[in-house]
Formats: C-alpha cells, structure tokens, sequence
C-alpha cells in the first residue's frame, strides 16, 4: 500500500506545479518538509551541548599555557616557597596544589608569584630554583610546576563545545539547504531502483539507500531512514511507477520527495 499523504493532493500539485522561485509555498509543506531535514531539537540539543562545554573550557584550558613555554629558556633564580594549599580542581582524582613563592632577581626588588602542580611537592619554606622572565619579572613559576592550574591534557576539554556547535551548525545549514530547496528546486519524476538496507541506524531505525533515475544515466542514491520515505520508495519500486523529487541542479545529491511529505 501507498503510505498516506500528510499533504492535500490540490496543495501538492499547486506546488509541484509552480514556477521557480517558489515566494509562497504553504506553511504545511514548510513544515513538513523541515520534519524530513533537522529537527529544531537537535539544534537545540547542540547549542546547550556546545555552551555547556564551554564552561568546561573555561575553568580547565590552560589559558597560560604559552607564558610556560617562554619560560622554558627563561632566567632563573633561588626562590623560597611560602605557602601551599589546595585548589579546587583535580586532574584523574589527584588534587591540584597551589604555591605562592618569592625570589628577587639580581638588581632588582623582591617579586612573589603563584604557580600549581597535580599533586603535592614542596614544602613551605622550602628552597626553590623559579624560572622568571627577565623584562618581566612578575611572569614566573617554580622549576617544575605551571602557571594554570590545568595542564594540556585539559584541553580534550575543547572536544565538547566543537561537538556541539559543529551539531547546532549542521542542523542550521540542513534546514537552510532545505528552504532553499524548495523555493528553487527543480522537480523532476525519477524511477526508483533498489532499496537496500545498509548497516546504519539513526534511533533505532535502519537507513536505507534508495537509488533513483531520472533518465539519461542520472541516478542518485539517497540515504534515508524515516519510514514513510522508505515505503514510499518501495511501493513505487514494486509498481515501476515514477516518483515525484525535488533536487538542487548544482548537486542532485540534495533531493527530496514531496509526496513522502
């Protein structure tokens, strides 16, 4: 049996019928056609992914990460360690020390800085050799230790937000695809081919690959798991009747069928 038109067959055919740019296509097919593109949901679901990442990357980067590396080759000095205690973070369930410190560079005042390691290493009043940049003395830390409170390994922390705004941006750019199709797209009748399943599931549901000609050796092969598209496909296989596609000419790749709507 032919699934059920969620769209009246008049509204249908007014639309399939009209000339391009399609400026008044109906809120029903609107709607209906952007169910088969990206959910608002997932969108949604991307951007609170994207922006609840970020305040991962905020308090674990370590955002002074590159002052450590000019460190490296900076001058150093004896120092002493004047206090130590713990910070609020812990990296594989090891707590984060923190240790302020002083040292006075030659020809110069007394400067105190800050610095952290994972894990516990040196005791207050303990002698120190501290690492300092010599035009800028205030910028220092303890041979052996770092400037933030997070180390690199922190920064798979950036994983989060790129997935979810990489999600929140896919979906945007599916639905802007989709509008655009059907204002320009070109319609088309095409015969389906085959429809055979591949190894893919999207929520439980198997994806299909339905190919399709449109004549002169065109053919293209959509991706699709919604049931209604995926009987539709194979009712009009069985009974070698054409099927209605709506496709972008500059990528037939991009192609929908309306009466799945």
């Amino acid at each position: 049996m032919s699934p059920q038109p969620a769209i009246p067959d008049d509204e249908m055919a007014a639309f399939l019928a009209a000339p391009t740019p399609r400026r008044m296509v109906s809120p029903a097919i609107h709607r209906a056609a952007l169910r088969q593109s990206a959910p608002w949901i997932v969108t949604l679901f991307g951007a609170f992914f994207g922006c609840f990442g970020m305040l991962f990357v905020w308090f674990f980067t370590p955002w002074n990460y590159l002052q450590d590396v000019r460190l490296n080759d900076a001058a150093t000095v004896s120092g002493r360690v004047e206090s130590v205690s713990e910070s609020n973070m812990s990296i594989n369930k090891v707590k984060v020390m923190r240790y302020t410190f002083s040292f006075q560079p030659p020809s110069n005042r007394q400067f105190q800085g800050e610095c952290f390691t994972t894990g516990f290493r040196w005791h207050v009043g303990e002698k120190v050799t501290v690492r300092y940049l010599a035009k800028n003395p205030a910028v220092s830390r303890i041979e052996g230790a770092r400037l933030s409170e997070g180390s690199l390994v922190l920064l798979l922390t950036w994983i989060f937000p790129f997935v979810g705004f990489t999600v929140a941006g896919w979906t945007l750019l599916a639905r802007r695809r989709t509008i655009a199709l059907l204002e320009r797209g070109t319609v088309a009748e095409a015969l389906v081919t085959s429809v055979e399943p591949t190894r893919t599931q999207i929520n439980r549901q198997r994806v299909y690959a339905i190919a399709l000609s449109r004549g002169g050796g065109k053919t293209v092969v959509l991706r699709r798991h919604q049931a209604n598209i995926v009987a539709l496909a194979r009712e009009r296989l069985e009974s070698e009747k054409p099927v209605f596609v709506l496709f972008d000419p500059a990528n037939p790749k991009r192609t929908m069928l309306p009466e799945a709507w």
